[in-house]
């Protein structure tokens, strides 16, 4: 991800803006986008920084984690190791 805005989606026919991060996260208090001007405020909107937000997502999610912790269970290593373990 960019810094603030640069991958922002854009609606110019509304004049709004959809920010899903921000730059440092967390955002500070005396960050500026938390002191917009009302107008500006109220075309500035922050959506959660997510995906996979479906039913189907998350039971692919729950079915991925069965089988690793079955595959643990008998010994061996778990799918999609992140961590170095």
């Amino acid at each position: 991800r960019g810094h603030t805005g640069d991958k922002a989606k854009r609606d110019p026919a509304q004049g709004r803006q959809y920010l899903d991060t921000v730059a440092p996260e967390p955002m500070p208090d005396d960050h500026p986008l938390r002191n917009l001007r009302p107008d500006a405020d109220a075309r500035v909107l922050f959506t959660t920084h997510s995906a996979g937000r479906t039913d189907q997502a998350f039971k692919r999610m729950l079915e991925w984690a069965i089988a690793s912790m079955k595959k643990m269970e008998n010994g061996e290593r778990p799918n999609n190791i992140v961590n170095g373990l």
